[in-house]
């Protein structure tokens, strides 16, 4: 995602305001970049916010080309390899099997 401003709703949706949740539970985002395409050298940290009503979803590897982030994304949402490069694997369901398996 390209990013011009430091003011952006990275998970703005759409619909009427009345129909909620935003999602159902265990909606998964895998490997998102954010591309920001300004500078700021005040900007210590950014915080992206996410939906307050989206239960338990799943946040693997948010990452920006420029500025840390942190997410604000709930109600109890799992994240994880937040500021992390991706991880390339060719199955999704294998690679969580695997680390459950694993640890």
């Amino acid at each position: 995602m390209k990013l011009n401003e430091e003011n952006f709703n990275l998970f703005k949706h759409g619909g009427a305001g009345y129909w909620k949740p935003t999602h159902g539970m265990f909606n998964t985002f895998w490997n998102v970049e954010l591309d920001f395409h300004f500078s700021n050298p005040t900007i210590d940290t950014l915080t992206v916010k996410g939906v307050n009503d989206g239960p338990n979803a799943y946040i693997y590897g948010l990452y920006s080309n420029k500025f840390p982030v942190t997410i604000d994304y709930g109600p109890d949402a799992y994240k994880e390899s937040i500021n992390e490069r991706p991880v390339i694997v060719k199955s999704l369901y294998k690679y969580q099997l695997e680390k459950r398996i694993n640890n």
